[in-house]
């Protein structure tokens, strides 16, 4: 019996070979019908005998899964006289920010004929097929067809044109098809923008140059990365040098896993992160003694690398003639987000590099790489940003359309619109006009989904992101920070009912003009309250003591000892400070409006850092609690915590860590080895989330805010909760850090208008 479906397709349909694979799965079971894209899904007409079409939809569900969700309704249809299938032109003008496919890694096909000398795209720079290249970052609207893509500007050859007509070609109606002679073109420049070399020659100039030691800014997907040899310690002492990072980790680019595997430990999940189609940063374990020579550079005093695999073709036809890894970190001036325009590339990136691979295909939507961490056997993100992107997630309410802008640091933007929360890529810092340039462009593009005249932003009143937002609104809405973050993990997981979130994190501004960053919240349907936090301490200097761990440490031992601070002062943290300063810092953090009182555990975390020998000052936000988490990772022995207090004050329960504070300088002092001091505090961090549990009748937990990108902690209290019977929540589709606040902020602000009680949470 032969039948007629009308198949409507959403989700991330666009950019992912769905065309073509339709035209395959027709021709394998014998169907006539139609497919056409729109600008918010696409338009599926299916005839055929019925158990060929159950056979049909099954293998294409099948298919589009391996992409992320895609969504599907049918509908039955009469009968039509037809005698093939066929894909009808495109309808409609839409924004790329939700539908489209992310950037896809070149696949194995690209690959092989990247390096085969008989192909006629043999060594091309921007080889792609229908399955593979640039989607998002070059899609300017949808429907994705490739004059709404920045390859509009290069008219197919015939070769290219005939590839693109045939049904049974591998590039039959890929979007970015080009080869040689009509596509996008490579050359390498100097500082003054004066070409050297160009196409072919490209390749082995630019390789020569690496060798020699130059650091090159080279454009590839999503922006421009920053390149040396991974080996040499002349050209990155240098790249530290002009870039202004003395300390922080580069990114790593290998040529293959095998590559990785020789200078790093991989799991089986890591595997998997790294050789998957997004290819991101993974975080990996060092080995001891690696295979490959690698600068102490690139990741001075870290046990662990951030490698990706080479991605795009320019970064295979690179490596395949390098036998080292190659430093791959974003090109951008600090503070600013990274560069993918030609001309800005080689102005603001002209006292860093000293040569510039360009070409000039545009990047429409820039992207940082994304960065992952294997977390409780499963990926955590660090950073969503390519290969991950775009990106959106269910929302529980339908009735509203509001534009949430994020915190100042790690900045994203999430618009609430039907059902739906769409995700602004990864901004970053909101410290540059650049940034805030970014930042306005990205809030235009999610308004092209909704026009919305309402924003939510953050309780601080310097905030870029809530003062740049609040040109564009009517109406605006505030939500606190650490809320936010327990509502990012909710609205990720789409959890109802009684949770119970902690938020630790560096600080964010809280009730009363107070800085907090540990508090906990106890959430339902009617009611949420602020239940649990830190004792308070000073910042000695405010904003200087966030990057200066040794103040912290000192101010927390002046809680403990008052005026006789110094004689218990560590040695080593005392010769941190001049005589000058030592004379100075006491009546500093007498002075409350000179020290304000916080109660972050981020800041804790920095204290224990440096008692334990870390930095004394930071030059790399979470240097301290990178050097604590490593520090405690290398001790394998089982060992025990510190104590505990935690008492009521004021209807909330208050965590005392003084008691703690006492026993690592009494271990300090009976020269108990720093690793296993580490690994006490982080069993003490574990043990108060757990005692603080058990306080409240909740059996949901969240675990929210960047302390929480700490593995060690992560997985240890996951573990003890679990034995206890909680249900534990954490951040992995979204960062535990401030790169997911917008997303709290358009989910809780409607649990915080329906609820009355909680009116000092939100403005």
């Amino acid at each position: 019996m032969q039948q007629r479906w009308c198949l409507s397709l959403s989700g991330v349909v666009q950019g992912i070979g769905l065309r073509p694979l339709l035209y395959r799965l027709s021709e394998k079971y014998h169907l006539t019908g139609w497919v056409k894209n729109t600008e918010q899904n696409t338009i599926l007409e299916w005839q055929g005998l019925n158990q060929q079409l159950h056979c049909a939809i099954d293998e294409l569900y099948f298919q589009l899964s391996q992409f992320g969700k895609v969504y599907f309704t049918k509908q039955l249809k009469s009968l039509e006289k037809e005698s093939c299938f066929a894909i009808q032109s495109s309808t409609g003008c839409g924004t790329a920010h939700s539908l489209i496919s992310p950037d896809i890694s070149i696949c194995k096909d690209c690959q092989n004929e990247l390096f085969d000398p008989n192909n006629r795209r043999f060594q091309y720079p921007f080889i792609t097929c229908a399955l593979c290249g640039p989607r998002y970052t070059i899609c300017e609207q949808l429907p994705y067809d490739r004059h709404h893509t920045s390859m509009a500007k290069f008219g197919m050859c015939t070769s290219c044109q005939n590839e693109y007509a045939n049904p049974l070609d591998r590039r039959f109606h890929a979007q970015t098809i080009s080869c040689w002679d009509c596509g996008p073109h490579i050359w390498l420049c100097d500082k003054s923008g004066h070409v050297l070399s160009k196409q072919q020659e490209v390749i082995q100039n630019t390789v020569e140059a690496i060798l020699s030691g130059k650091i090159i800014a080279i454009k590839g997907i999503g922006g421009f990365h920053l390149m040396v040899l991974a080996s040499n310690s002349a050209a990155l002492k240098e790249l530290r040098l002009r870039k202004h990072r003395p300390d922080k980790p580069f990114a790593l680019m290998v040529k293959n896993l095998s590559q990785a595997m020789k200078i790093c430990e991989v799991s089986a999940l890591e595997r998997k992160a790294l050789n998957s189609q997004a290819s991101p940063i993974v975080f990996l374990r060092k080995k001891k003694f690696d295979l490959c020579p690698i600068s102490e550079l690139v990741s001075p005093n870290q046990s662990r690398y951030g490698v990706m695999l080479a991605y795009a073709p320019i970064h295979h036809l690179l490596m395949s003639k390098l036998s080292s890894a190659l430093v791959a970190t974003s090109a951008n001036v600090k503070d600013e987000p990274i560069s993918y325009e030609n001309d800005d590339a080689l102005t603001s990136l002209n006292d860093i590099a000293d040569l510039w691979l360009m070409n000039d295909r545009d990047i429409v939507h820039p992207l940082e790489d994304s960065i992952v961490n294997i977390v409780n056997d499963k990926v955590q993100f660090i950073r969503r940003a390519r290969g991950y992107f775009p990106f959106s997630l269910p929302a529980p309410f339908t009735n509203h359309s509001r534009l949430a802008v994020g915190g100042h640091l790690k900045s994203t933007l999430a618009l609430h619109h039907e059902n739906r929360l769409f995700i602004s890529p990864f901004i970053g810092d909101m410290s540059s006009v650049k940034s805030i340039d970014r930042f306005k462009q990205e809030y235009k593009n999610l308004l092209k989904i909704c026009p919305t005249t309402t924003l939510i932003g953050d309780f601080h009143p310097d905030y870029a992101s809530t003062q740049e937002g609040q040109k564009y609104a009517i109406n605006t809405h505030l939500v606190q920070h650490h809320l936010a973050h327990v509502f990012a993990v909710i609205a990720e997981h789409q959890l109802t009912g009684c949770v119970l979130g902690f938020a630790w994190d560096g600080m964010g501004l809280g009730n009363g003009g107070k800085l907090w960053g540990g508090e906990t919240f106890l959430i339902n349907l009617s009611h949420i309250l602020h239940v649990t936090t830190l004792k308070a301490f000073s910042l000695p200097g405010g904003e200087k003591a966030i990057k200066e761990p040794r103040r912290v440490a000192l101010s927390l031992l002046y809680s403990l000892f008052k005026e006789k601070v110094w004689q218990h002062t560590p040695t080593h943290l005392l010769d941190c400070f001049s005589v000058n300063e030592i004379n100075l810092i006491q009546p500093l953090i007498e002075n409350t409006s000179l020290s304000p009182s916080c109660t972050s555990m981020g800041r804790i975390f920095d204290a224990i850092s440096v008692l334990l020998g870390g930095v004394p000052k930071m030059t790399f936000e979470g240097q301290s609690a990178m050097y604590l988490e490593q520090l405690a990772t290398g001790q394998s022995q089982p060992i025990s915590a510190y104590d505990i207090s935690i008492h009521n004050q004021n209807d909330n329960l208050l965590i005392d860590w003084r008691p703690m504070v006492d026993s690592v300088l009494n271990d300090l002092n009976l020269n108990v080895e720093k690793a296993i001091i580490a690994q006490k505090f982080h069993h003490w961090c574990s043990n108060v989330i757990c005692k603080v549990a058990s306080k409240f009748n909740c059996k949901q937990i969240v675990l929210s805010g960047g302390v929480f990108q700490n593995k060690l902690l992560t997985e240890l209290s996951c573990h003890n909760l679990h034995r206890l019977g909680y249900e534990v929540y954490c951040a992995e589709q979204l960062p535990p850090n401030d790169g997911a606040i917008s997303v709290g902020q358009a989910l809780a602000i409607n649990h915080l208008i329906s609820t009355q009680s909680s009116t000092t949470l939100c403005a």
